[in-house]
């Protein structure tokens, strides 16, 4: 068991604990129930690892029901103080206004710049990326890639790789320029392997999967750094953010 699983267990643990004997005590004042249930929200890249460590956990704890879906890390922030979810799983640091929350790193991924695999461009700097995302930038040319009109692939405001680079590159929502709205990793790569101008921003670890699944897009380096896992872990790739659990 890896350590990030190691923590996840204990959280859950904890938790089910506390749920069964809060539950208990609401309903009879008396001896714990058996049974509770753990609700967790929040960023698809963390869904997928949590939901599988849920699913172990229940086989070794009868009586405990984990529910794990889906959202905007920023709302399934908000549903961890309203009460609406016991663990809110985030893909950005915590704000300066969250940082009274209970935070459990459980991995590292960054956020990569994602083109067709036949644009020339290798590589952006700081200052490139801003262009290109402000509009300042409008054709491949201009970056040293062949004529063509950039087409940027935007994820929905309020996600947690969309909140991390908007406040690495000291960024509004406002400035970013003219763009095709996409929801999620697997429909921003989509949009890139089928236009030869777009890119996208998107999670390193998927993206490196697709392209080696054969997916016709490339991750772009970033200040000379390539965007690669190994990259992301050993921290020499600056666009990357920790993946974090988040209790009350």
């Amino acid at each position: 068991m890896t350590r990030a699983e190691h923590r996840l267990f204990a959280l859950l643990a904890s938790l089910a604990l506390s749920l069964t004997v809060c539950a208990s005590y609401a309903q009879t004042g008396s001896a714990p129930k058996s049974q509770s249930r753990i609700n967790i929200a929040g960023s698809a890249l963390l869904e997928p690892m949590i939901s599988d460590m849920a699913r172990r956990f229940e086989t070794r704890r009868t009586g405990v029901h984990i529910e794990v879906r889906t959202d905007r890390s920023g709302n399934a922030i908000k549903a961890l103080r309203a009460g609406a979810v016991d663990i809110a799983m985030a893909s950005r640091p915590l704000l300066q206004t969250e940082t009274d929350l209970f935070a459990f790193h459980v991995a590292r991924d960054g956020v990569a710049v994602v083109v067709h695999r036949d644009n020339a461009v290798k590589g952006l700097d700081r200052q490139q990326l801003i262009d290109l995302l402000t509009g300042r930038i409008r054709d491949w040319k201009a970056l040293g890639g062949k004529p063509g009109e950039v087409s940027l692939a935007w994820r929905s405001d309020g996600q947690g790789a969309v909140e991390f680079l908007l406040a690495t590159l000291k960024l509004r929502r406002e400035q970013i320029g003219p763009h095709v709205r996409v929801v999620d990793n697997r429909d921003a790569l989509s949009a890139v392997s089928k236009r030869p101008n777009a890119v996208a921003l998107v999670s390193v670890g998927e993206a490196e999967r697709a392209a080696s699944g054969g997916a016709s897009i490339k991750l772009l380096a970033y200040n000379d750094v390539p965007a690669s896992t190994r990259n992301v872990q050993n921290r020499s790739y600056a666009i990357s953010r920790p993946l974090t659990l988040l209790t009350r």
